[in-house]
């Protein structure tokens, strides 16, 4: 018994004599992947259509799929819905691969997708999901998204590896959209790795455990995050970054001008690579509110809060986070939030200078100490930013008022 199997492909076993190599027989024999079911997220809010994929089946038409609670058993009780692999409940085409969708969705609860065989009860593979009662946002909180909706699959590249099974998707959020830029691919042909093919969606433990080199360090990102990460991409064949990752429409119809932010959990690390934060407002001329540059210092766990500066009128905003590389590291980023500052700060007073004062040629900045506070500085209100030494954890510091116009904040 050869109890590790084997991977999918055709084999030859032989029988050979005295631990020679003189063979007495022979047979032929296929290793096949078993079957295997998903659903498109692993939780859904009441109302969402529920997805659901299946791969590998035996090919009958009458193979379906079909939706329980974890304590119903199939065949004792009835489905709560169900279909064939053709898509309805009338059985069409027959189908190995394929997906399902189940439009009215479901009640709030844990749930189970089934893969069934023939018109019958055997089990061909099983995967759990949950539908959430979806909470209304807090007052001032216009939007927010933490992926960990999405449901992952193993690793699939044979450049990858150490994942756990739930490592990675190339499917965003729903109204999420994911653009490819037009220098974007593989210089001169040769596979790429679709797990880093623009941005894409990790679990960081399995992105840390097939990348590292310092991406454990992002541990504001938890669950599922968003990852672009052109040294990655780069590993099967030399290939260029370019991709864009872009929130649905955003309704902010009710919001003061000027009032709202964006934060969001960051890691950046610091080589020949470029990024840009936008936002556009009612499809119109899209603003720049953040640009990372080579010189943009190495961030692997920063919270960003950008003014949006959202005007009168405005009804949706459309935020993007645009990136390019060349095998130079990565952008991550997680725990997206719209909100005012006060409700994104959960109402506490958010870290502000509270004076700038220049006397004797020397330029004096003060602000609240708190721990982990730093001041930054840059010659422009886009950056890039940098951290200016020593003022990690104090409440002030001083300089010569002899250097061209400089722009600072605070950060974490």
């Amino acid at each position: 018994t050869f109890a590790d199997g084997l991977p999918a492909g055709e084999y030859v076993a032989r029988f050979f004599i005295d631990d020679g190599y003189t063979q007495m027989a022979n047979t032929k024999f296929a290793v096949v992947d078993p079957p295997g079911i998903t659903t498109s997220k692993a939780r859904y809010s009441v109302g969402d259509a529920i997805t659901v994929n299946f791969s590998n089946g035996p090919g009958n038409a009458k193979d379906w799929v079909g939706l329980y609670r974890p304590d119903m058993t199939p065949g004792d009780v009835g489905s709560l819905k169900w279909a064939y692999v053709s898509g309805t409940n009338t059985a069409g085409e027959a189908k190995t691969d394929g997906s399902v969708v189940f439009a009215e969705g479901l009640e709030a609860g844990e749930y189970v997708a089934i893969f069934l065989e023939n018109d019958g009860y055997t089990q061909l593979a099983k995967t759990s999901f949950s539908v959430a009662a979806e909470e209304p946002l807090p007052e001032g909180i216009y939007f927010v998204e933490d992926f960990d909706g999405l449901a992952l699959g193993p690793f699939v590249s044979d450049s990858e590896s150490g994942g756990d099974g739930t490592d990675w998707t190339v499917t965003p959020p729903a109204d999420w959209v994911m653009a490819l830029g037009d220098t974007h691919g593989p210089t001169e042909g040769g596979d790429d790795v679709v797990e880093f093919d623009g941005w894409t969606f990790l679990d960081p433990v399995s992105w840390n455990a097939t990348a590292g080199q310092d991406r454990a360090m992002f541990t504001k990102g938890s669950g599922v995050i968003a990852v672009a990460d052109s040294d990655e991409y780069d590993d099967k064949a030399d290939a260029k970054f370019d991709a864009a990752l872009s929130t649905p429409a955003i309704d902010i119809s009710g919001s003061a001008p000027g009032s709202l932010f964006l934060a969001y959990d960051s890691s950046w690390r610091k080589e020949p690579q470029y990024g840009k934060v936008i936002v556009s407002y009612d499809d119109a001329e899209p603003v720049v509110l953040l640009e990372l540059t080579p010189d943009t210092p190495t961030g692997y766990d920063d919270t960003v809060v950008l003014a949006l500066e959202n005007p009168e009128g405005a009804g949706k905003a459309v935020i993007m986070w645009d990136h390019q590389g060349h095998n130079n590291w990565w952008w991550a980023i997680d725990n997206i939030i719209v909100g005012t500052e006060d409700a994104i700060t959960d109402g506490d007073d958010a870290p502000a200078i509270t004076s700038i004062a220049v006397e004797g040629g020397v330029l004096t900045i003060a602000w609240p100490s708190a721990d982990g506070l730093r001041l930054q500085r840059a010659a422009a209100v886009t950056g890039p930013w940098e951290d200016v030494e020593g003022t990690a954890d104090k409440d002030s510091h001083s300089e010569a008022a002899d250097q061209a116009a400089a722009f600072y904040r605070l950060a974490k």
